[in-house]
């Protein structure tokens, strides 16, 4: 009958979604990272912070243009690259008004 056949159905989709989880967690999800390279990281972001500093008034004067702020605040939170005075920056927006897109 449909409903014997569509519980049927159902048991083997879990079936299989339990196999393949089980596959993908002894494959891939008992991975640590090694304590030394952990170490090794954190002293080198901490040397980074180091000598990558931004001068905060060059900072907030991007606040008056809108879409540079937020490349230069994105751009400084999540990776510390600092900005400069006197700068281009060049802002391709993605989609079909990109340069050469027609």
């Amino acid at each position: 009958t449909p409903k014997k056949q569509q519980i049927g159905e159902l048991i083997g989709c879990l079936a299989t979604s339990v196999v393949i989880g089980g596959i993908l967690y002894l494959l891939f999800g008992s991975k640590k990272i090694p304590k030394a390279l952990m170490i090794k990281d954190r002293q080198a972001y901490a040397d980074y912070k180091q000598y990558a500093r931004q001068n905060m008034q060059t900072l907030k004067a991007t606040g008056k243009d809108q879409v540079l702020d937020k490349m230069v605040s994105m751009a400084w939170t999540n990776g510390y690259f600092p900005v400069y005075e006197h700068c281009q920056v060049r802002y391709f927006p993605t989609g079909g008004t990109m340069p050469g897109n027609h």
